[in-house]
């Protein structure tokens, strides 16, 4: 049978079969590009982020975690970011974090809970990408109004989302996971260096989900995050106010910041509409800070050089 007798219902499914090949040609591409510019460095300095969305899909699950009866109908979302400057972010408000119910999760949960070190940054892309190898089979689809009905699911679980932006390539899979379903390999290993770097308040998070346990850092490498490339030595993390309002740099000292002390860090910019957090942790470098003291002494000028307008 040559082409031109072959049933229209044929010429489709070969269509469609090119189709498909085409699509995961180009996804394993792109992974396979964005694995090798992250394995390029060792441990990346700038570039890339990794976000985990974990959403609870059954009301059975978050009752029978928290302990208590849920009656409303609400997805929660346990969204976890891991910066280039090795920060984690949490939702704190996330019933897996406080054994709370909400009916809907505070907007000013989220914070800094914690730093990975470089001895775990330079595996933590790698993982991601793994995970999203491994996603690719039981990817899903789901709307806006699916999220939020709890009532089209038929199975307790919940559903499972990774973005990954890597030196400007940007991957991103979603599955749903069973509870009775293992979580992807990469996913277990980045939830278990997140377990031996986040305070042992978490400790009921990652035992609900069986993370294994891995040894703990050493003293040193606890406080080997990031360098400040500058002065070529490794940051501290502290607790700094965040200070919401217009804030405006003068010329001369935007300057110098960027030359003599750009990891002086001693406050965050919380935007114009005025939140609860009133501190949050960030990395700084003591020499930035030294630098910064220095520079305000020679130029007589106060600390309070960022004037604040406004503020909501």
């Amino acid at each position: 049978m040559d082409d031109r007798t072959k049933p229209p219902l044929c010429k489709s499914a070969i269509a469609a079969w090119v189709l498909f090949c085409v699509s995961f040609v180009n996804i394993v591409t792109d992974i396979c590009q964005a694995r090798v510019k992250y394995y390029e460095t060792l441990y990346p300095q700038d570039g890339w982020t990794v976000s985990i969305i974990f959403s609870f899909i059954s009301n059975d699950i978050l009752a029978e975690y928290t302990g208590k009866e849920v009656s409303e109908s609400w997805n929660y979302p346990q969204i976890i970011y891991i910066r280039d400057d090795g920060s984690i972010s949490l939702d704190m408000a996330h019933p897996f974090i406080s054994k709370q119910s909400f009916f809907q999760p505070s907007v000013d949960g989220f914070s800094t809970v914690g730093f990975i070190t470089a001895v775990d940054q330079s595996s933590i892309c790698g993982y991601a990408i793994d995970a999203l190898c491994s996603m690719i089979d039981c990817t899903s689809t789901f709307t806006d109004n699916d999220c939020n009905d709890l009532s089209v699911f038929d199975k307790k679980g919940y559903e499972l989302s990774i973005h990954l932006a890597a030196y400007g390539i940007k991957i991103e899979g979603d599955c749903y996971i069973d509870k009775g379903q293992p979580l992807p390999d990469g996913i277990k290993k980045i939830f278990s260096i997140l377990r031996r770097t986040l305070p042992p308040s978490y400790e009921d998070y990652f035992n609900y989900l069986n993370i294994p346990v891995m040894s703990p850092l050493t003293e040193k490498e606890r406080k080997e995050i990031k360098k400040c490339l500058l002065h070529n030595r490794w940051m501290e993390a502290g607790d700094v106010p965040i200070i919401y309002g217009l804030l405006i740099s003068e010329e001369d000292y935007a300057k110098a910041e960027a030359l003599q002390f750009p990891n002086d860090n001693s406050m965050i910019c919380g935007g114009c509409v005025k939140g609860n957090k009133t501190h949050d942790l960030v990395l700084y470098c003591p020499d930035c800070r030294q630098a910064k003291a220095q520079w305000l002494k020679e130029n007589n000028r106060k600390e309070e050089i960022m004037p604040q307008e406004g503020g909501l």
